[in-house]
């Protein structure tokens, strides 16, 4: 899941629709189907692209391959040139030291004051491994809405 900051254009979610049962109607669901998801990872490429500084959580209590996709994600961006943070609630963590990276993460009840420290709101939020906002930890809610 792609979050835009405020003002910021965020395509629809796709829904669709039953699977075809022949083969011709099954040909022109996975073209459109393939059309949709091209525009969606466009549309969530631009959003990447256009900011400057950009937050990603997993959701709550993360295992290990939320916590291993924030870290990957904010390392990539990173390396792109962005201004990338990782956030999670260290005491649901476990203990991940051996994750390079885990260290980094700024826990989710100092996110707040963390924000004020780099100098304002965050352009772009992103989810990894996490369905919907009831899934992500309260603290990180309030920040990507």
């Amino acid at each position: 899941m792609v979050f835009a900051g405020a003002g910021a254009e965020v395509p629809a979610p796709m829904v669709l629709p039953d699977f075809p049962r022949n083969a011709h109607h099954r040909n022109f669901w996975y073209n459109t189907r393939s059309m949709e998801l091209k525009a969606g990872y466009a549309a969530a490429a631009k959003l990447i692209a256009d900011a400057k500084r950009v937050l990603v959580s997993g959701h709550l209590s993360p295992d290990g391959d939320s916590l291993g996709s924030m870290i990957a994600l904010v390392r990539l961006l990173r390396a792109a040139g962005k201004e990338a943070w990782a956030t999670a609630d260290p005491n649901a963590l476990g203990k991940p030291g051996f994750l390079e990276g885990a260290s980094d993460i700024i826990p989710v009840r100092k996110l707040k004051a963390a924000r004020r420290r780099i100098g304002g709101a965050f352009d772009l939020f992103i989810a990894v491994d996490c369905s919907s906002f009831s899934r992500m930890p309260p603290e990180v809610e309030t920040v990507a809405k």
